[in-house]
């Protein structure tokens, strides 16, 4: 038998008690030097690969031994908690997985971001969770065509600012890889692009969002008009909202109505052009972002190597591409996503191909390039990608997360020509961080582990612009975009 138990050490923290135990063997782990706080949901795990038994709390080995362990032979499997008479479990059981046949370490692994029990620990009756946040997480419920992951769309958690605390509220609407996430200005609506739909026919979806429950409620879907749509954006009135897709290579914006539903498309750009290097498939649009005045609209092309410049007409539903309509980056960057300084000056892309940064200075929205700089250590060589970018609300701080490397590179951001001073990399303590978004009291980043199945909150030290986790881990499959907005 192996049991991943939890032992209370006081009323807000706990450790993990795994043992293992059978006909002339029997081991104890107790790590009483590992606590995490209580009233979450944790992944809790157990591997053994012929020598050595170890445990995992959310991906992160707790402790090993060896031990002559012999598993047992076909047979019935139970999952279930207990109480003793010592320590009393009032958590509860809230997923497993099984498998049809035993697992090497490394399948195990990999099966579910080291997971195979969800618990909640807890040493008190299971309390309504709290904060003035709301946060939604988008996932991947269809990593890819042939393969589904354990997600069922997006999830909810009330957010605590003071202590930096996630508490999960459970499913709040079932999507179709709900990839990437976008709340209304007015934090009354959440939007969603849906990437690799089964049936061929992406969509961007609008909800109504339940600030007592988190629950979302379907307003309605439009076309992304095109294939893989990756990003959903609204610009800062709240009164547009613009998509691109990845496979397509088309840009499309609609009109947001009162009531958040959105309009058919009124416009689309099928960006056309040669790679500029073999590395390059051709379009692949993967990143919008809106001046504040809602007057420019910037779009990272990937495929193409681009940087293109729309001027909006919001009142008229117009759109103009600039002349020249775009500004080229070397081949083989791959610019991905982008981000405005908050002066509305300078504006920062971050190529997913070469892993690298581009600083633009801006001029009634046409671009010119500044400086370029890597997002990765002096010699490093192994696989990476970078995914997202984020600025903080002061224009001191700007973030960049490797993927391969599972780090966030930070830069320091010079006030006058917006240039970039490598920092650190902060560890981003989980697999492949697809999304990282900076909440709206600027005081804390949130890290979507994509491969590491997590959510990860950090601190933002606002003089130095380090990361610190606040200890707030949240299990989510396949997780990806991330939206937050005040409670009302």
């Amino acid at each position: 038998m192996v049991s991943p138990g939890r032992a209370v050490i006081n009323g807000n923290q706990w450790c993990l008690d795994a043992f293992v135990a059978g006909p002339g063997y029997s081991r104890a782990l107790l790590f009483r030097d590992k606590l995490h706080p209580t009233g979450q949901w944790y992944h809790v795990a157990s591997s053994y690969d012929g020598k050595m038994f170890r445990s995992y709390v959310n991906g992160e080995l707790q402790g090993e031994a060896e031990l002559a362990f012999k598993p047992q032979g076909p047979g019935g499997t139970s999952v279930g908690t207990r109480m003793n008479h010592v320590n009393y479990f009032n958590g509860a059981v809230r997923q497993a997985r099984f498998t049809p046949r035993a697992l090497t370490p490394d399948q195990f692994l990999k099966i579910a971001g080291t997971t195979a029990l969800v618990l909640l620990a807890s040493s008190a009756p299971a309390q309504k969770p709290t904060g003035d946040y709301l946060a939604f997480v988008g996932s991947y419920t269809h990593p890819t065509l042939t393969t589904t992951s354990a997600s069922k769309g997006i999830y909810a958690f009330r957010f605590d600012s003071k202590s930096g605390t996630l508490s999960p509220l459970g499913f709040a609407a079932e999507a179709v890889n709900p990839a990437h996430l976008w709340a209304s200005p007015n934090g009354k609506y959440l939007y969603a692009v849906s990437w690799q739909s089964p049936d061929k026919m992406d969509t961007v979806a609008a909800y109504r969002i339940d600030h007592q429950t988190g629950t979302l409620t379907l307003i309605n879907k439009v076309s992304a008009k095109g294939d893989l749509a990756n990003q959903v954006v609204l610009d800062p009135s709240g009164t547009l909202a613009g998509t691109v897709t990845y496979a397509s290579g088309t840009f499309t914006l609609y009109r947001v109505e009162a009531d958040g539903r959105l309009s058919e498309p009124f416009y689309t750009d099928q960006h056309t052009g040669t790679p500029r290097t073999p590395r390059q498939p051709g379009p692949k649009a993967h990143g919008i972002v809106f001046s504040k005045d809602s007057r420019f609209a910037y779009v990272a092309e990937l495929g193409l190597d681009r940087v293109y410049s729309y001027r909006i007409d919001a009142a008229n539903h117009t759109v103009t591409p600039l002349d020249p309509p775009f500004v080229s980056l070397p081949g083989g960057s791959g610019p991905r996503r982008l981000q405005l300084h908050p002066n509305g000056r300078f504006l920062y892309v971050n190529h997913e191909t070469d892993s690298k940064v581009t600083v633009f200075e801006i001029h009634d929205g046409n671009l010119k390039a500044t400086q370029t700089i890597s997002t990765l250590p002096d010699g490093y060589t192994a696989n990476n990608s970078t995914a997202e970018i984020q600025i903080d609300k002061e224009g001191k701080w700007l973030y960049v997360s490797n993927r391969g490397h599972d780090s966030l590179a930070l830069y320091s951001v010079d006030p006058r020509n917006g240039t970039l001073t490598l920092v650190e990399y902060i560890p981003s303590l989980g697999r492949t961080p697809r999304n990282i978004t900076i909440d709206p009291s600027n005081e804390y980043l949130f890290c979507a582990n994509q491969n590491g199945e997590n959510v990860v909150v950090f601190g933002i030290d606002h003089r130095t612009g380090h990361l610190t986790p606040t200890g707030s881990r949240q299990p989510v499959p396949q997780a990806a975009g991330i939206a937050i907005v005040k409670v009302q």
